[in-house]
């Protein structure tokens, strides 16, 4: 099995889009998945239309909350992460 199948690298992140902006732009050429996780009050689309190959989702609901709580959002397999994130953005799933 391919690494980029293995590994997938979780960012988090809240109010911070500079230092989203250069991570992102950084770790999309690695050969790993990449799974952005965004509190931020304000969605960063434009950045995350632009690479495709970063699954980025904007939860603004855990907005201040603790980063345990961010966290429990990648916890479990790969897609059980994905689908929780999703649900939660209400956005679907890649």
């Amino acid at each position: 099995m391919p690494i980029n199948e293995q590994l997938t690298l979780v960012l988090l992140t809240e109010d911070r889009p500079a230092f989203l902006r250069r991570a992102m732009l950084y770790y999309a050429e690695l050969p790993c998945r990449v799974l952005v996780i965004d509190s931020s009050q304000a969605p960063a689309s434009e950045l995350a239309q632009t690479l495709a190959q970063v699954d980025y989702r904007h939860v603004p609901q855990f907005h201040g909350q603790a980063r345990q709580q961010k966290i429990a959002l990648t916890s479990g397999s790969r897609n059980s992460a994905c689908n929780s994130a999703a649900r939660a953005a209400s956005v679907p799933a890649r």
